[in-house]
């Protein structure tokens, strides 16, 4: 009997005790947060930046010989470009007007540049005699035996640009021939075969174009992406430790 009022007398001391006592215990909870996400936004924006402006420049403009000399049927026109380094595209226009009377005349157009223009013939001297030139000279006129040497020798350096033929043709429409020059400097008209001067009449036109460039500010736009960042709400469980007493959690399921 003493044994048992000893353990009940126990029980009335500790269960107090054990009302009052406290433990841990944890909780889910429902708790809202924001997460950052990222999307492409696209703009435009205008900008301005230097171009390349390209301009053509073209003109023509008649060519007059400056020098000439003939003999009994040579004719020799000499002609000057001085501004040919400038251009950079140089084109002849050679216009033949008609005959007043039929005679076969024939026109050829030299690039002199590199040698310069032929001299006019140098005479036979006293002690010389007239004898016929080597079968492929061009210039084939009663001169000296040296000057016909150096003039065929120029011939033969000289670029040909055209020849052509004066053919009979209806009054006031001339032939028109075109030549491309390069960049010429010296140019001559060499005219052979022709009796009378009169009976063969000719034009002679540079045709010319220059190629220039300049800068220009030139407006643009363009399209910019950029990765931009919005929130979203998201919700997540945690859980949250709480103390509570000790019969709570002797009696929660």
């Amino acid at each position: 009997m003493k044994a048992i009022f000893k353990l009940l007398f126990l029980l009335v001391l500790v269960c107090p005790l054990l009302l009052l006592a406290c433990v841990s215990k944890e909780y889910p909870v429902t708790q809202n947060y924001q997460e950052t996400q990222y999307k492409t936004e696209v703009t435009t924006e205008s900008y301005t930046e230097n171009q390349n402006v390209f301009h053509t420049e073209s003109g023509e403009y008649a060519l007059i010989p400056y020098y000439n000399w003939s003999t009994a049927n040579f004719y020799y026109y000499g002609y000057e470009i001085p501004e040919a380094q400038s251009y950079d595209n140089i084109s002849l226009r050679l216009s033949i007007w008609p005959q007043l009377q039929y005679e076969p005349v024939m026109l050829r157009v030299f690039d002199m540049s590199k040698t310069g223009h032929i001299p006019s013939p140098e005479p036979l001297s006293g002690e010389e005699t007239s004898t016929a030139p080597p079968d492929w000279y061009f210039i084939t006129e009663k001169a000296s035996a040296t000057w016909l040497k150096s003039a065929n020798a120029m011939i033969e350096q000289a670029k040909l640009l055209g020849a052509t033929s004066c053919s009979w043709s209806q009054v006031a429409d001339p032939q028109i021939l075109f030549l491309k020059a390069g960049k010429p400097k010296s140019i001559a008209l060499i005219i052979t075969k022709l009796q009378n001067k009169w009976n063969c009449r000719v034009n002679l036109d540079v045709l010319w174009s220059r190629n220039t460039t300049d800068y220009q500010p030139v407006t643009k736009q363009r399209q910019l992406s950029k990765q931009a960042p919005f929130q979203v709400e998201r919700q997540r469980t945690v859980y949250q430790v709480r103390q509570v007493p000790f019969w709570e959690l002797i009696l929660s399921p």
